[in-house]
């Protein structure tokens, strides 16, 4: 068992034909969804960065923020 919470996510819409042989997604989804996994992964780090840091974090090194549009 994982010690640290799992959730997972997709990109669909209603004539995707989810698991058949002509299975899509549309551009326009595709990019939507990178952007939304780009802004979990950004407020993840926020949310760390907010936690008091060990010893150990201080060698780590910070990512630069992602630009907002």
């Amino acid at each position: 068992m994982p010690t640290t919470p799992v959730a997972s996510f997709g990109t669909s819409y209603s004539g995707s034909n989810p698991h058949g042989p002509d299975e899509n997604i549309r551009i326009d989804d595709f990019i939507q969804s990178i952007k939304l996994v780009g802004r979990i992964i950004h407020r993840l780090a926020e949310v760390k960065a907010k936690e008091p840091r060990s010893l150990s974090s201080d060698k780590e090194k910070s990512t630069a923020p992602l630009p907002h549009k």
